[in-house]
Parts: structure tokens; sequence; C-alpha cells
């Protein structure tokens, strides 16, 4: 088992994980928490891990948010972890 990060010219982040054979590659994006209210004051440095998507409109895309802001965020009742 091991873990690679690469990044390309224009600055984009992979992060490839090795499980036996099996070679799995994800596009890391930074967290994109704007919330003034938040730990992080709207202002995070930290990569998103986790899709949330808002509750008072139709969100298909969802927001990327590290874990941090992400429990705030559900925490508010504005987002859930659902793109329904």
């Amino acid at each position: 088992m091991g873990h690679t990060v690469q990044a390309d010219e224009d600055g984009t982040v992979y992060h490839h994980h090795r499980t036996g054979d099996t070679m799995q590659t994800i596009k890391v994006v930074p967290c994109e928490c704007s919330d003034p209210g938040c730990p992080c004051m709207g202002k995070c440095t930290l990569y998103g891990n986790t899709t949330l998507y808002r509750v008072d409109m139709i969100d298909k895309t969802g927001t990327p948010m590290c874990d941090r802001c992400a429990d705030d965020a559900l925490d508010s009742g504005v987002f859930t972890i659902d793109n329904n």
C-alpha cells in the first residue's frame, strides 16, 4: 500500500493511492469554504475531501470542503451530504 502526490504544470494536484494491484487517482481540490463564521473565517487553506450540497437551492455540483469546514457547514443546517 502506498500513495504519491503529483502536481501538473497548471497547478492541479492529484493524489495517487495504490492498494495491491489497484491504483486510484483523485483530483485534489482546495476547500471552498467562504463562511466568515467558520473556524477558518472563510479563508481555508486546506484541501477539500468532502463534497456538501446546499439544502436551500438546487445544487447538483456541490462544494468541496475540508473535514473541519464540512463539520461546521453541516452543523449550520444549510448543507447536506446528499445531492438529491
